[in-house]
């Protein structure tokens, strides 16, 4: 199974850290390479070992992946602009938060660096309750919460469609949450993953976990797109092959 190849602005996969290969920590790789777009991101306060740093055997099971202490490690991928916000944007990522993850921490964070009222991010709390938030220019907000199984790699994607007053989460191929989200201006730039972008300190809360994949597309996924994604798992890019055709797909565990 491909993965869908449409919209795609940004695409970190820890296999291709470096463009043609895995990172490692010795040498030190202190870039990871956006796959499919401009937007490469630095690593920040890494250790630069198996419990903050590369890891992984590039299997299913143990896939590439970047690991995140909670301490102050995190991936500042710079300035991306508006390119898939504006409540048109599916964010993805493929994730293992631990058993239970043992602080409030953020998988990714989207955010508009002037005004703390402004943001899109994914956080995981102490008791591995996922909860994906949006906050509008004005500072309106709406988030969604649901649990996120504690052990191994799971595959989350949180999107708002075209025309559509809803976000929706998919977990693991399966709709787990909706809510009817505000409307208003939502101006963003900054992206990071392991952390939140605040004016007053520059980063906090760190996300204690790992990261394989994350993925940001600038139009909504369909259902069985994700089930798609989600099908061709945690060790795929897509750059693997010609990329999802639009065919039709059986959903998996989809409600």
């Amino acid at each position: 199974m491909a993965v869908r190849t449409t919209d795609l602005v940004a695409e970190w996969v820890a296999k291709l850290a470096t463009g043609s290969g895995p990172g490692t920590n010795d040498p030190q790789v202190t870039t990871w390479v956006d796959n499919v777009g401009s937007f490469d991101g630095t690593l920040t306060g890494f250790g630069y070992t198996q419990s903050s740093g590369w890891a992984g055997a590039g299997t299913t099971g143990d896939p590439y992946c970047l690991v995140f202490s909670g301490d102050n490690d995190y991936v500042d991928c710079g300035d991306i602009g508006d390119g898939f916000s504006d409540y048109n944007f599916s964010i993805e990522c493929w994730l293992s938060a631990g058993t239970p993850a043992s602080n409030t921490g953020h998988p990714w964070s989207y955010k508009n660096t002037a005004n703390d009222s402004t943001r899109l991010d994914l956080l995981i709390d102490p008791s591995a309750v996922e909860r994906f938030y949006m906050y509008n220019d004005a500072g309106t907000s709406d988030y969604n919460t649901l649990e996120l199984p504690t052990t191994g790699w799971h595959h989350v994607v949180c999107l708002m469609p075209i025309g559509d007053a809803n976000g929706h989460v998919y977990v693991d191929g399966s709709l787990q949450a909706s809510y009817v989200a505000m409307s208003g201006a939502m101006t963003l730039d900054k992206f990071l993953m392991g952390a939140l972008w605040f004016i007053g300190p520059a980063v906090a809360q760190f996300y204690e976990g790992k990261l394989a994949t994350v993925r940001a597309y600038s139009s909504a996924m369909s259902a069985d797109e994700i089930a798609a994604n989600y099908a061709a798992g945690v060790t795929a890019a897509s750059t693997d092959s010609a990329g999802f055709a639009g065919m039709t797909v059986t959903r998996l565990l989809q409600g």
